[in-house]
């Protein structure tokens, strides 16, 4: 019943709006259906240790087809990132359409301490003459997988993902679901 509502809603915001659907899911392992079909979360349990490869990000991978009309797709992969020992982080993150990175949404975080909730956010036009470096897909019409990947900057400067560090005063880890909305605009 919470699913219909929360769908039902966000049909409401979109109505009037060029929104032709909007998948909205936790990495839970879960069915999610929208008008373009079922598609199943990955299933997210623990935190992802960085490393100084670049490795797909856990719950970030999506295999989507968008509805026929669709001239956008946005892709918003949240997630909490921070320091694995409490200290200096930094880490790298790329964004793929199927094989293919889009160079210019290449991005780093980090800080001292850092602990951030993050929301990877990249749009995808589509229509026109197709561009890796920003995404720009000439045709959609067919499932294509679109997934982030990170790294570690250094090993003085790890990080790890889907968990906090600090709680309540105290350091402590807890893990942090991921989420991800992908939107077909017309």
């Amino acid at each position: 019943m919470a699913l219909s509502l929360i769908k039902s809603a966000s049909l409401a915001v979109g109505a009037g709006t060029n929104v032709l659907e909007q998948l909205s899911m936790l990495c839970d392992g879960q069915n999610y259906t929208v008008s373009s079909g079922t598609y199943t979360s990955q299933n997210v349990t623990a935190l992802q240790i960085l490393d100084l490869s670049f490795a797909d990000v856990t719950g970030s991978t999506i295999s989507y087809t968008p509805p026929a009309g669709a001239t956008c797709v946005i892709y918003e992969f949240c997630f909490n990132a921070h320091g694995y020992n409490q200290n200096l982080a930094i880490s790298s993150h790329k964004f793929f359409i199927d094989s293919d990175e889009v160079v210019y949404q290449r991005r780093n975080v980090g800080s001292n301490v850092y602990q951030e909730f993050q929301t990877f956010r990249s749009i995808i036009p589509i229509g026109g003459s197709a561009d890796t470096n920003t995404g720009r897909q000439a045709t959609w019409t067919s499932a294509k997988t679109l997934k982030l990947q990170a790294r570690a900057y250094s090993d003085a400067a790890d990080a790890k993902l889907h968990s906090t560090t600090y709680w309540e005063g105290a350091a402590a880890n807890h893990f942090h679901i991921p989420s991800l909305t992908i939107t077909a605009l017309s």
